[in-house]
């Protein structure tokens, strides 16, 4: 036998749902409202009102290799890099070019887009059955200047992130003697490249992404990403952590001056390199003749 509720419970109950999720749905859109915020905030301190795109530049990049098993050698590069070069008329392509000041020999690598380096006046290519460790050094490379041009934005970067939680108060522990307050937020990003050594995913592809906001300044501080599985969920074994300081202003936009990247899995972070960024042009008048294979 149907037991039936009194008209007064039930009406009780309906109101109860229809409360809950009327407070749900305030709690999203507040939660919508303070991300966005949040990324409006960022935008205007890494850029002012510049609109700007920015798709290139040349700079003087310092990496230094951390960690108990480094081997102390800095390596300086003089970087061309362009995400948009224009190869043919309404056809463009990512390109890189540059001398590495390290050892007697001047030695130059590139991809215009095919990949090449020059040791003296040899060059060879290094594509195909020439892939060796100089194919992965520019690999990497290349992935950590694509990785810079993303971080000029910010408050795209931000604006870009797919979640849902709200923004956060946290403390950052920038190292032993450091540690800031800032605000705290995730989400799921399109593409972000990750920089890790030895990796042979040159392209950017679709994280997890933490990031850490100075509330002081509204400066990004510190970003942590995970690559997500086929499946959309975090590879926390495969994560990468870095930090960003010593900001300088270049033509209205925040260029960080110095990147430390780390490791990190579930259960520990472990430096990898630390990047300077010197003589620093954003936008810089390069064409495809700037990253021709040399004859």
């Amino acid at each position: 036998m149907m037991t039936k509720l009194p008209v007064l419970a039930l009406l009780l109950s309906t109101g109860s749902l229809q409360t809950l999720g009327a407070q749900d749905a305030d709690a999203k859109s507040t939660a919508a409202d303070g991300r966005k915020a949040l990324a409006a905030r960022v935008a205007k301190a890494h850029r002012g009102d510049s609109k700007a795109a920015i798709d290139r530049y040349a700079a003087t990049i310092t990496i230094k290799p951390l960690g108990k098993t480094a081997d102390n050698v800095n390596v300086e590069l003089m970087v061309k890099y362009g995400r948009n070069i224009e190869r043919a008329e309404g056809v463009t392509d990512e390109m890189i070019r540059y001398t590495v000041n390290e050892g007697d020999k001047p030695m130059e690598r590139g991809k215009d887009p095919r990949p090449w380096m020059r040791v003296g006046k040899e060059v060879t290519s290094l594509s195909g059955r020439h892939e060796s460790t100089d194919a992965e050094l520019l690999d990497s490379h290349t992935r950590l200047c694509r990785q810079m041009l993303q971080l000029l934005d910010a408050g795209a970067i931000l604006a870009s992130l797919e979640g849902e939680e709200p923004v956060q108060s946290k403390s950052l522990k920038i190292s032993r003697k450091e540690t800031i307050e800032t605000d705290f937020i995730t989400g799921k990003l399109k593409s972000f490249p990750v920089f890790r050594k030895g990796s042979k995913k040159a392209h950017s592809k679709a994280v997890f992404m933490e990031a850490w906001i100075a509330k002081k300044d509204a400066r990004l501080a510190a970003v942590r990403i995970f690559p997500l599985t086929t499946k959309g969920v975090p590879d926390r074994a495969q994560g990468e952590f870095i930090v960003l300081s010593q900001y300088a202003d270049s033509k209205g936009v925040l260029v960080p001056g110095e990147l430390l990247i780390y490791d990190v899995n579930a259960a520990q972070r472990k430096p990898q390199v630390k990047v300077r960024l010197t003589a620093f042009e954003l936008n810089a008048k390069l064409t495809k003749m700037d990253f021709r294979r040399p004859q």
